[in-house]
């Protein structure tokens, strides 16, 4: 059974560290997946909605230090922690953190990518801690909120990702349609070979009718392990690969 103490150790990437134990969400495979996989290469702004801990905006910060990134958080803790996580990263001054609600957010800039590790449990209990249901549950943040308010804060060749679950890929297909946007990348992500995909990472832009570029991403290999090409995604990440 894993301590209190060892629940809220900060964790060590290779760069940065990042503290966990004021926000609900804590450090997991899912935001550093996204944050490997976004395409940040050509990117000058970028927006991280619900940032948490701050783990993804710093994630691109490492991947491109001469982006200027934007992070919020409705959540006061989530906010407190972000702000400590920053001040401590060698991109301080690249990332610019705001308090609130992103549907409400207004910026004269328009942005080149805008990445969400969001809330998607619909249909779970809710606990007692009222931050760790909004940063979990989709109570006030919908998809479709989301990707709407995404189309109108980027860019003309801007991109929206995101990581979901991917029982929900006919839901992101019908909303994209909906808005006249496309999906130009989507990633499978299967626990392993024999199972089936639990989570998606998806690339959406307003160019429409663009072809889709489709694959898998194994998380572990036939032997236990970690697979080769997650290793991959995430060796400028993790201590241990």
């Amino acid at each position: 059974m894993t301590s209190s103490k060892a629940k809220y150790e900060p964790f060590r990437f290779k760069q940065f560290l990042v503290h966990h134990d004021l926000c609900s969400m804590k450090v997991g495979v899912d935001g550093v997946l996204l944050g490997a996989w976004a395409d940040v290469g050509s990117c000058k702004n970028i927006l991280d909605v619900g940032t948490g801990s701050g783990l993804i905006a710093l994630m691109l910060a490492q991947r491109n230090s001469l982006a200027k990134i934007h992070a919020i958080d409705i959540d006061d803790s989530a906010f407190q922690q972000a702000q400590i996580n920053f001040n401590l990263s060698p991109w301080k001054e690249n990332i610019t953190l705001h308090k609130g609600d992103f549907f409400a957010f207004e910026c004269e800039e328009k942005f080149d990518l805008i990445i969400s590790n969001p809330p998607y449990f619909s249909n779970s209990s809710l606990s007692s801690d009222s931050s760790r249901n909004i940063a979990r549950h989709n109570i006030t943040f919908s998809l479709e909120k989301l990707i709407s308010k995404a189309k109108n804060l980027l860019n003309p060749h801007g991109k929206l990702c995101f990581i979901y679950p991917f029982e929900s890929l006919k839901e992101v297909e019908a909303l994209s349609n909906k808005m006249h946007l496309s999906i130009k990348k989507l990633t499978l992500v299967k626990p392993s070979a024999s199972k089936s995909p639990k989570r998606m990472m998806v690339e959406i832009t307003k160019e429409f009718n663009v072809q889709r570029n489709e694959n898998e991403l194994l998380i572990e290999s036939s032997t236990n392990e970690f697979s080769l090409e997650y290793k991959t995604l995430t060796k400028d990440f993790y201590l241990k690969f």
